[in-house]
């Protein structure tokens, strides 16, 4: 890991005293490629717990690297040209992991892996979990029956929770994401095939109801992931398996995206909506960096960074896109509260300039490395009640780490959770010193 840590610290220098060139991007994508491959051969628990942020920063940083070619960015109505944006965003977001595994391991060091675990409670959630789902996904197929799918209006899931299906189905939709965690971890422990039955219900009540690729995917990282933190030793990342599996997946993937594009556009300008798509998902990474000149002033940061601005324009995401966006086309977006994707770690470079932005990355991805460490230890031991939280608390840090949402650390719902966590890992050390079995 200390080597490859050298390798893009040389890479964080060479973007300050060279020219920006295809090559050092070129690099940086293939260095980028090396480490993902380090650390699922090496760190499978951790690079499960961080699988959406490599993924995200994997697809983004392939895209920012055509873009650098030369494209056109439709949503901030730019032209795209070499400007080193590529090695810059790849370069902060391995330092931001590597602040994450700098705290999962320092947690995996002091904190014991087992202990005696609240047997009644957990016997309990395990118990409702399934029925839970099954409630949620009969939820969402009345509501594709009775009011069909986004498909079948040619409009986009945003305009259909808000116009035609009820906005509590959105909500089930999302319980039913984050309950996929817990059906995971429900069939490491015993290989139920009902289990596998109710979670592919699950994303075929997902895919009725409008979903194309956020919300599946996260259901199944959410489900593979227990088992590779239990089971972590029979994780073969190179295998004819698991790649066959993997293209798979990617394959129907494309195939329901394109279908969703096709219903909404017809099936002639299909592929080029399509396309448009891939190239869009590096638009924050290339237009923000290209606007980045340095340190903002302090009251900036504060408000717009840290999120305590009252108004949500002002803060995260939207603020960010209201810099790169066309007041007419923001507007248009703000209104229906429809964001742009992967504004992290770009808005490191933005507030605080790449020079200083190193410093910035590796707290912060201390800080979500230590709350990962702990998750780890609760999943280890199948302790269903506070892996209902620490699923929050992950989610969190994913959004943290792509969509740049740095201001949950000032959220009071976020900062109770991490509380509940650190309250938790005392508890940990506590149980394991008393070697006592409780059962309420």
């Amino acid at each position: 890991m200390n080597v490859i840590a050298i390798f893009w610290f040389v890479v964080y220098v060479l973007n300050f005293i060279a020219p920006s060139t295809q090559v050092l991007n070129l690099f940086s994508y293939f260095l980028w490629m090396a480490t993902v491959v380090y650390f699922f051969k090496k760190e499978v628990q951790f690079s499960f717990l961080n699988f959406m942020v490599i993924f995200a920063y994997t697809t983004t940083g392939l895209s920012c690297l055509f873009a650098e070619f030369g494209s056109y960015y439709v949503e901030t109505q730019t032209i795209s040209f070499l400007t080193g944006a590529t090695a810059r965003n790849l370069s902060l977001g391995y330092f931001l992991l590597y602040g994450s595994f700098l705290g999962f391991s320092f947690i995996r060091k002091y904190l014991p892996e087992t202990y005696p675990r609240i047997t009644i409670l957990n016997t309990v959630i395990s118990k409702l979990t399934p029925l839970f789902a099954i409630a949620l996904i009969l939820g969402l197929f009345f509501i594709s029956i009775k009011y069909g799918s986004p498909n079948d209006y040619n409009v986009d899931r945003f305009y259909y929770w808000t116009n035609i299906a009820p906005s509590w189905g959105d909500y089930l939709k999302f319980n039913l994401v984050q309950i996929s965690f817990i059906l995971g971890m429900l069939y490491s422990v015993n290989s139920n095939k009902i289990i596998m039955g109710l979670f592919a219900l699950g994303l075929i009540s997902q895919v009725l109801v409008g979903e194309k690729f956020t919300g599946i995917f996260t259901s199944i990282i959410f489900f593979i992931t227990p088992y590779f933190i239990i089971h972590h030793n029979k994780f073969r990342f190179l295998s004819a398996k698991n790649i066959f599996l993997s293209v798979v997946v990617v394959s129907i993937f494309c195939l329901v995206i394109y279908s969703s594009y096709a219903a909404l556009v017809g099936e002639k300008n299909a592929s080029e909506s399509f396309m448009s798509r891939i190239i869009l998902q590096s638009q924050m990474w290339w237009t923000v960096d290209s606007i980045s000149d340095g340190m903002k002033p302090l009251s900036e940061i504060i408000k717009s960074f840290l999120g305590l601005s009252t108004e949500e324009r002002d803060k995260g995401i939207f603020y960010l896109m209201s810099q790169i966006t066309p007041l007419n086309i923001f507007e248009g977006y703000y209104e229906k509260k429809i964001n742009f994707t992967m504004a992290s770690p770009v808005n490191i470079i933005y507030f605080f300039g790449y020079g200083f932005s190193l410093f910035i990355a590796i707290p912060i991805g201390f800080l979500c490395g230590i709350m990962l460490g702990i998750f780890r230890i609760a999943v280890i031991n199948s302790d269903y009640w506070i892996v209902l939280l620490f699923v929050k608390i992950q989610y969190t840090i994913v959004r943290i780490f792509t969509m740049g949402e740095m201001y949950a650390f000032s959220e009071p719902k976020f900062l109770i959770l991490c509380l509940l966590a650190l309250s938790y890992a005392l508890f940990v050390c506590l149980m394991k010193r008393s070697e006592k079995k409780y059962a309420l």
